[in-house]
């Protein structure tokens, strides 16, 4: 029986207002004709409903930079497709384009945090006006009731309380946070902001507490690595407190990605490694569940998606991390970072 994916992003554009460093789409340079145009994407859409996708995710680049951004979302609405919009919030703090935003806004929205002062923000993400940043985010916040995410890589390391402060102070009950993980880009495996697996449980550990009570317990980690690597005691909190994400729809196989030219793929890190190009491969709601479900791209799910090690095979816990993100394993070799699952410990 074949394999339908049950969600979808949409890649609506490469230009961006910030540069973030780790970003996984700079290898676009950020390039402004690198954009959906109105008439693909009404015909992506027309596709994902047919296939039975119910609800759509629009990324980037900064999909609030995308001119057909309202148009489109009235679209979904007028044919039951729910979008959900993810967001830096950054052009939010412009009132005339906040004003025309929420008479067609989405669904829902996720709202990424990327710095907590001036230099941070100039330094990470090469923006000058931290404070139009806040204001931006607390209109999405308070207009969608929306948590913030941001990540746990090499430039937030030390500094993760600090971003969990600002997203407080801008009004976000809930927080999600995630590590970097390797992106790929013309062959070439890209591990700017990555935390070696063993750096990330030194900086996640002892500032999870604070960020905890700060959020009253409304916490999710991303955690992407092999279980085993963290404290059995704390792994086992995050579990009981169900704070923990440890899978992805990439190990699932429950969602595709489709990018400014049509191209459909997998992963987001995954971009130059298609499945296949609307108009030759697909066109259709029956074509493209063949694509997804075509020998070569089951293979590639199988070999990516296998066990890293021999100790994930009957490891007890397999099921809830299965190795962590697979890409991470084109970095790091899985044999000297999986301890395994000690049964014993306490």
């Amino acid at each position: 029986m074949d394999t339908v994916p049950t969600t979808a992003w949409f890649t609506v554009n490469r230009s961006c207002n910030f540069r973030c460093k780790w970003c996984y789409a700079k290898d676009a340079v950020f390039d402004s004709r690198q954009t959906l145009t109105m008439e693909l994407a009404l015909r992506l859409l027309k596709i994902t409903k047919e296939v039975g996708i119910k609800r759509i995710t629009l990324i980037g680049g900064e999909p609030t930079l995308w001119k057909h951004l309202l148009d489109f979302n009235a679209e979904c609405r007028k044919i039951g497709i729910k979008s959900s919009l993810v967001t830096n919030g950054y052009r939010f703090s412009n009132d005339d384009f906040w004003g025309e935003y929420i008479k067609t806004p989405n669904d829902r929205i996720s709202v990424s945090l990327k710095a907590f002062d001036d230099k941070s923000a100039m330094e990470f993400a090469g923006i000058n006006n931290f404070e139009a940043m806040k204001i931006g985010l607390r209109r999405a916040i308070f207009y969608f009731n929306s948590g913030v995410s941001f990540l746990c890589n090499s430039f937030a390391s030390g500094n993760l309380v600090s971003l969990a402060k600002i997203a407080r102070e801008c009004g976000a009950q809930t927080v999600a946070i995630s590590p970097c993980t390797p992106s790929f880009s013309k062959d070439v495996v890209d591990t700017v902001g990555m935390l070696e697996p063993r750096e990330l449980v030194a900086s996640f550990v002892p500032e999870y507490k604070e960020i905890n009570a700060l959020f009253a317990g409304k916490l999710t980690f991303a955690i992407k690595t092999p279980l085993c690597i963290w404290p059995r005691d704390f792994i086992e909190k995050l579990i009981r407190r169900k704070q923990i994400r440890s899978t992805c729809q990439f190990q699932h196989r429950s969602g595709i990605i489709f990018d400014p030219t049509g191209q459909a793929s997998a992963c987001n890190s995954l971009a130059n490694f298609p499945m296949g190009m609307i108009g030759e491969d697909y066109d259709n709601a029956e074509s493209l569940i063949r694509v997804f479900n075509s020998d070569r791209v089951v293979r590639v799910y199988n070999h990516i998606n296998s066990y890293p090690s021999e100790i994930c095979v009957n490891c007890p816990i397999n099921s809830l991390c299965h190795g962590g993100c697979p890409l991470m394993w084109s970095v790091y070799d899985p044999e000297k970072c999986i301890p395994g699952w000690n049964t014993t410990e306490r």
